[in-house]
């Protein structure tokens, strides 16, 4: 990830994009995985998956400018837009 991946990044994913993901840190016992992260996923319809890596996608975009950095080598992510989340 073009920025640190820990709770900080982890709660405002869940809160702005509704996506939730594992900051590889958690997997490492001394230091590294800062800036990866673990995405889960079982037994979903395929257009579930989409809107989540759409949402994943904006989660990234936003984080990398908000940290000052590029998205990606190859430029902007270029996706749907995002399906309302249903009231809870």
């Amino acid at each position: 990830m073009p920025f640190t991946a820990d709770n900080a990044a982890l709660r405002r994913s869940a809160e702005e994009h509704g996506v939730l993901w594992t900051p590889m840190s958690y997997f490492y016992p001394r230091s590294g995985g800062e800036r990866a992260m673990r995405l889960s996923f079982s037994y979903l319809a395929h257009d579930r998956i989409e809107e989540g890596i759409a949402r994943l996608a904006g989660f990234v975009e936003a984080e990398a400018a908000r940290s000052g950095r590029a998205s990606s080598p190859g430029g902007e992510v270029s996706r749907r837009p995002p399906t309302p989340r249903p009231p809870r």
